[in-house]
């Protein structure tokens, strides 16, 4: 999306309500980088007013400036924690050929620790 509707924001807004709600799991958010600060916002206005400290985990979407030798904020957020910047590209592994986007990412697996609470 180059601008986030009005509907998208409700969305999301309800689903990290909904999800904070339940308890069992942290939202996270992946975006474009062209509309990644406005849903950062909308977020953390939510995340903050629940009692819900430290940064949602972002992963921002963004082929500019890419290379697998950056951090994540280099994408042009602070608050990025993974960045996908080589999206559809093909690689062969054991013979088999996989279409693979790639990603860095701030930790080696950062699905990993995001219970709710932390």
């Amino acid at each position: 999306m180059e601008t986030v509707p009005k509907a998208m924001r409700d969305y999301y807004d309800a689903w990290t309500k909904r999800v904070l709600a339940d308890g069992r799991f942290k939202p996270g958010y992946y975006a474009h980088s062209h509309n990644a600060d406005v849903i950062y916002s909308d977020v953390k206005h939510i995340l903050t007013a629940s009692g819900v400290s430290g940064e949602p985990p972002f992963w921002i979407a963004s082929t500019q400036g890419f290379a697998t030798d950056k951090d994540p904020s280099e994408v042009g957020h602070a608050f990025a924690q993974v960045w996908q910047g080589m999206l559809d590209v093909v690689e062969t592994h054991n013979g088999v050929r996989l279409p693979i986007d790639v990603n860095v990412a701030q930790l080696p697996s950062p699905s990993e620790n995001y219970a709710a609470g932390e």
